[in-house]
């Protein structure tokens, strides 16, 4: 607010921020903004991989490898925190107190909620200030989600299947491995 209250005040007339052409600006809604301006589409990409000046994009099946490895391990930590909430453990050893229980909840909730926060500010400054469908702008929510993707693969290795959760951590080593390689090599090189 202090910022559009200087522009306003101090910035000549085709600058000032209510002179800008925003999507509230223009009337247009935020479901158009989000779809129609491939607001989404352009800011999930860029999230993943994107050079020059948005110029440049790792190809869309290695974005959505991207996205299923994020999905899945969003997935698992789901089902990780209602089965620790909702179930009481037998075992007098690994038995939690509901208290506990309801703080390991409480935090992966924060967690979330950073990545929600980071997002909705970032569709708020597109819509209301200047348009910029960007990846670079959710970039703040990257260790929250890391945290908690990598947390849902830790609930496959050692609850569902340890076999698989080793299967799973060297694939998506070796995928991520990958996609900077391609993106240096293939994307990078090319284009510089």
């Amino acid at each position: 607010n202090a910022s559009y209250a200087c522009g306003e005040l101090h910035a000549i007339e085709e600058f000032k921020p209510s002179n800008r052409k925003t999507p509230l600006n223009l009337g247009y809604s935020l479901n158009y903004m989000l779809y129609d301006m491939q607001w989404i589409e352009i800011s999930l990409k860029s999230f993943v991989a994107a050079f020059g000046y948005m110029q440049y994009f790792v190809e869309r099946i290695f974005c959505n490898w991207y996205y299923y490895i994020v999905q899945f391990g969003l997935l698992a930590k789901l089902i990780e925190s209602i089965s620790k909430f909702l179930y009481k453990k037998t075992k007098k050893k690994s038995e939690v107190n509901l208290e506990d229980r309801t703080e390991d909840l409480s935090f992966w909730i924060c967690m979330f909620l950073m990545c929600v926060i980071t997002i909705a500010i970032s569709i708020y400054y597109s819509y209301c200030n200047d348009f910029q469908a960007q990846g670079r702008y959710c970039i703040p929510m990257l260790i929250p989600l890391s945290l908690l993707v990598t947390s849902g693969f830790q609930f496959v290795g050692q609850k569902v299947n340890k076999f698989l959760g080793k299967t799973l951590a060297v694939g998506v080593n070796m995928y991520m491995m990958f996609l900077a390689i391609h993106a240096i090599f293939d994307v990078l090189a090319i284009q510089y």
